[in-house]
């Protein structure tokens, strides 16, 4: 009995880990296009928002990162705010990516029929958890325009996503 009461409790604990490829898979819808520049374009679906890709210059890198229901940049590559504000106005709060985000958001970019659907998981898991470790600074900045947010209508930064935590 004893047993299974830890075994329960450990369940309730560290569940979410087991869910938490399900729920990632649930973001796979995936929509690429090929830009006019010879860049391109990736967006995909993460929990409740659609997240796009731009590689503009073509060079094999991402340049910007952006939801696609504000249409504003919250992260781009080091140096190039001027070329991808030509595409996109920057979000109040952007930031510029860690060397990680921009890597793990090539490489799904740019992956190909034969990346594993368990290693895209993984990437897209690292991805989202850079844009976590990344949230207060970006949180702080909120607040410094707005003051702290007290909904999901007065965020358009990713706030009321709060109820999934890694």
């Amino acid at each position: 009995m004893k047993v299974e009461v830890v075994q329960v409790l450990r369940l309730k604990k560290y569940g979410w880990i087991a869910f938490a490829p399900l729920l990632l898979a649930g973001c796979a819808g995936q929509r690429t296009v090929e830009t006019e520049v010879g860049g391109r374009l990736v967006c995909d679906t993460m929990f409740l928002y659609e997240m796009c890709a731009q590689d503009l210059t073509g060079n094999g890198q991402v340049d910007l990162l952006y939801f696609s229901d504000t249409n504003e940049i919250f992260m781009y590559r080091e140096g190039t705010a001027d070329i991808v504000t030509q595409v996109l106005p920057l979000h109040r709060c952007a930031v510029p990516m860690p060397p990680d985000t921009l890597d793990y958001s090539t490489r799904l970019m740019y992956a190909t029929d034969d990346m594993g659907t368990m290693e895209r998981l993984d990437l897209k898991r690292r991805l989202i958890s850079n844009y976590l470790n990344e949230r207060p600074v970006i949180d702080e900045c909120l607040e410094s325009h707005d003051g702290p947010a007290e909904g999901p209508e007065q965020d358009d930064f990713g706030e009321d996503d709060d109820m999934v935590d890694f």
